[in-house]
């Protein structure tokens, strides 16, 4: 096992029984959450995320915001 070790070690490879993993620092959503993919246009998707930038939301806040005007 040494010796592998070695050899992912002369690899760059990093073993997962010592890596550090980080931890979300924010608190969850406070309810059950899902989740889909979207396909939408560069432009679209570009003037949600700044939209979300200038208000200060997360993409999950925007997409309730979103909806609460339909």
């Amino acid at each position: 096992m040494a010796a592998v070790d070695r050899v992912a070690e002369d690899l760059g490879l990093v073993s997962r029984e010592t890596a550090t993993i980080q931890r979300k620092a924010k608190r969850g959503p406070s309810g059950p959450t899902g989740q889909f993919n979207l396909r939408a246009t560069v432009a679209d998707m570009n003037e949600f995320v700044d939209w979300c930038g200038r208000e200060r939301m997360s993409y999950r806040e925007g997409f309730g915001k979103l909806m609460e005007m339909k």
